[in-house]
């Protein structure tokens, strides 16, 4: 017998396009057994679709309305500890599945009892659905995986490559029950991070992740949605030279304080094995080594005499190549004149920010 698949769906005032991802279970050549929507506080006729499809559909529908509005990561926290099913899917309102999209995934881990999570690639669509002609793997990750990213993969690392990016999408994602223990609660205090992000995460600890290369669900962009296929740039603009210096090693602090936290988190969970931890260590570090490097670029003195010894000791210790644009930024650093110079700092995601 297969194992019990529950589906783990939350809503939000989502009646626009929510018949079509209802529609899209119906048809699935692998039913699931049981759906958990929770609702967050919808003001449109959500919740009279949601009714109107628990009467009608062939496996259990249960929806629970929420007394407030608690927002989507602790929504899905409820909705995901209220399913029964070995295996939970989460899944979003406004998105279609592929009609093969359980059975595939179930498969997965039907193969391997080490398999704790599977996530896809899924296809880009409009308002409409019509197709926008690129997956939502080619937009948000530029179609590929690194090198570096692919062997650790190989390895059984991916909680290496999400502590670098989250490469797993959680309406693509589906994970074994078991580890509901570990996931609960989800934490609201790590900054950047959601629901999706922190399942990736946790799971990678302690288990298997398996990506598959196949469109399996039509990730509808729309501008209502939460979150999307987007790069998230925040804006280009020209600042002082010595104020994007402490605006990079400000960033970098906090990427810091996020990893601190993030260990803390995952320590407390579940027992992390030592390449976890070696990761989590080391990404501290390299945090620091970005604090450390910009903090002696914006002290560096207005007489250019007396840069000259702090930016040859920055460059031979091999800083200027590992956190700047190598013998280029020491040379500017030690020529022009500080006061003056104003750079371009460009934030490109939520996480980086670039100086040009």
């Amino acid at each position: 017998m297969r194992p019990k698949v529950s589906i783990a769906l939350c809503t939000c005032n989502g009646a626009k396009y929510l018949s079509l991802q209802l529609e899209s279970y119906l048809v699935q050549t692998c039913l699931p057994d049981e759906i958990v929507v929770c609702d967050d506080c919808s003001q449109d006729e959500t919740v009279v679709i949601l009714n109107d499809f628990a009467r009608r559909a062939p496996f259990s529908v249960r929806v629970l309305v929420n007394d407030q509005n608690i927002g989507s990561t602790k929504n899905f926290e409820k909705s995901i500890s209220l399913c029964s099913g070995e295996i939970i899917f989460l899944s979003d309102q406004d998105d279609v599945w592929m009609p093969n999209k359980i059975e595939r995934v179930s498969n997965e881990f039907d193969d391997s009892s080490e398999v704790g999570m599977v996530y896809s690639d899924a296809e880009l669509v409009d308002e409409t659905l019509k197709t926008l002609g690129h997956s939502l793997f080619s937009s948000l990750f530029n179609g590929r995986l690194t090198f570096k990213e692919m062997r650790l993969i190989e390895r059984g690392e991916l909680f290496s490559v999400l502590l670098k990016r989250n490469i797993a999408t959680g309406a693509t994602m589906a994970f074994r029950a078991k580890y509901k223990n570990a996931i609960i609660p989800i934490p609201n205090d790590i900054p950047r991070m959601i629901h999706d992000g922190w399942i990736a995460m946790i799971i990678s600890v302690v288990a298997k992740g398996i990506f598959l290369d196949e469109r399996l669900i039509k990730y509808r962009q729309h501008g209502e949605q939460q979150i999307g296929a987007t790069n998230y740039v925040q804006g280009v603009f020209k600042m002082a030279w010595k104020d994007a210096m402490e605006r990079m090693a400000k960033n970098h602090k906090a990427e810091k304080e996020y990893v601190e936290l993030l260990k803390h988190y995952i320590t407390s969970r579940v027992n992390a094995p030592d390449h976890v931890l070696k990761a989590l260590n080391a990404e501290i570090q390299y945090q620091l080594g970005y604090i450390r490097h910009y903090q002696l670029r914006k002290e560096l003195p207005d007489d250019r005499e007396k840069r000259f010894w702090p930016v040859i000791r920055e460059l031979l210790s091999g800083r200027y190549h590992c956190f700047s644009n190598g013998i280029r930024s020491a040379i500017r650093d030690f020529v022009v004149d500080h006061t003056q110079e104003t750079v371009f700092y460009e934030m490109v995601d939520k996480r980086k920010a670039v100086i040009h």
